[in-house]
């Protein structure tokens, strides 16, 4: 298959990230090698970034950085300041798209962006939906997650910077209740919520 067959495949595809069982449907080759030379090709020809191991960026269908986020490091849901932020619940845009994940915490960079995946707890790791091919965590929850961080003192927040009004606070304090952590109540509490 030349390559501009290829990328004409690759646009059909309804993906702007694609891994390397895509890239096997694409190519319609179940031989690894042969996908993964076509794939450096691709991506000498500027057709295909390369993404991660594995993992690909169509460049004619550029991805949103909140679904690289997902992608990069999984699983893992968009929360904290980056989801706060995209809700209008925090003013200052965040240097570093912040997720959680149950895995041990990492730092990515790709496509020029950080990215930065927090460890919470198993137990914690819900409360999130699909926005648009997004993994990102409920208003309430990404707030409670960042508040579970700082009442942890793993993380550090002017939590006097968060604006309540688009916020469901008989939800918050429902999610709050699978969370047995004192000192997260207590600061629950003293914040009034």
């Amino acid at each position: 298959m030349k390559l501009i067959e290829i990328a004409r495949e690759l646009n059909a595809v309804n993906r702007t990230i694609l891994n390397s069982a895509d890239l096997m449907k694409v190519l319609n080759s179940t031989n690894m090698n042969t996908v993964h030379k076509t794939a450096g090709r691709l991506v000498r020809e500027g057709i295909l970034k390369r993404l991660g191991k594995g993992l690909y960026v169509n460049a004619a269908k550029p991805p949103d950085k909140y679904e690289i986020a997902n992608c990069l490091y999984s699983p893992s849901y968009v929360s904290l300041e980056s989801a706060l932020y995209r809700y209008g619940i925090i003013a200052q845009a965040p240097y570093v798209i912040t997720s959680v994940t149950p895995r041990k915490t990492k730092r990515k960079n790709a496509e020029g962006s950080d990215f930065e995946y927090v460890h919470i707890a198993s137990k914690y790791f819900c409360g999130y939906h699909n926005d648009n091919g997004i993994l990102i965590a409920a208003r309430e929850k990404a707030l409670l997650d960042l508040l579970y961080l700082v009442a942890k003192k793993s993380r550090r927040f002017n939590i006097a910077g968060i604006d309540y009004k688009n916020f469901d606070r008989k939800r918050f304090r429902a999610l709050l209740k699978s969370y047995a952590f004192l000192p997260l109540v207590n600061l629950v509490n003293k914040l009034n919520l």
